[in-house]
């Protein structure tokens, strides 16, 4: 954690209200930031998700708060207390102290969830989006299980299946969403044929038609969140 944390200071300031997958040597993570600047951060590894907030604060502030009250769309709230990490002018990062069930509800809020609100009483908040937050957490899972997200690094690594495999999963999601635009097989297999640098150019009839043979009924509110099971299915093949 302690690592995570100086390489989320030092990292180049960025005005993006979507979430985006950072990726370093000293781990995985993903984050966002509102236009007060502060920074909303969620982390994965061995199972166990973390959350963070990297608050911008005025140097001359003395009061550090103990608890914050996260709530989704102005639904119910969480209520957990916050330790600080780290503090130095003009920042502080704190650990959102949630219990297994509480990290359990919160992930499946952020998933379906449009914005995100911390609430430190007295009348003190912020809001984040949670545009995009969905397909960065499904790239988190797979960064921490394959090592990198970068068709280089995996070539020369020999991760030609992960590679692959990865790729199946983006365009298996894109599948799924370019049909509940409205558009047909044909088109959708017109646009992904224009991704370039694909491992698996041949597999892409395939999966234009897999994905088109869905029940109306069971296509996913969200395909992103389909991503990470897509890609596990097909590590698992040999």
């Amino acid at each position: 954690m302690r690592v995570l944390l100086i390489a989320l200071f030092f990292l180049p300031v960025t005005v993006n209200a979507d979430w985006a997958l950072e990726q370093s040597d000293e781990g995985h993570w993903i984050s966002t930031k509102n236009r007060a600047q502060h920074q909303f951060v969620a982390s994965h590894d061995q199972g166990t998700t973390n959350f963070l907030l990297i608050l911008t604060v005025p140097e001359s502030m003395t009061t550090v708060p103990s608890r914050v009250n996260l709530s989704i769309d102005q639904g119910p709230g969480i209520a957990t207390r916050l330790t600080l990490l780290k503090k130095r002018p003009g920042n502080m990062a704190f650990r959102l102290e949630l219990d297994d069930t509480q990290k359990d509800v919160l992930i499946a809020q952020l998933v379906s969830g449009l914005t995100l609100e911390a609430d430190f009483g007295k009348q003190q908040s912020t809001r984040f989006s949670l545009m995009g937050y969905t397909a960065a957490f499904s790239d988190l899972l797979i960064a921490n299980e394959i090592g990198w997200i970068d068709p280089f690094w995996l070539t020369t690594n020999g991760k030609q299946q992960e590679l692959a495999c990865y790729q199946m999963a983006t365009l298996s999601v894109q599948a799924i969403k370019s049909r509940k635009r409205g558009k047909n097989s044909t088109d959708t297999l017109s646009t992904l044929s224009k991704y370039e640098n694909l491992v698996i150019q041949n597999a892409l009839t395939d999966i234009v038609s897999w994905a088109y043979k869905i029940p109306e009924g069971d296509l996913p509110r969200i395909p992103v969140s389909r991503k990470y099971g897509i890609f596990k299915r097909c590590m698992a093949r040999k």
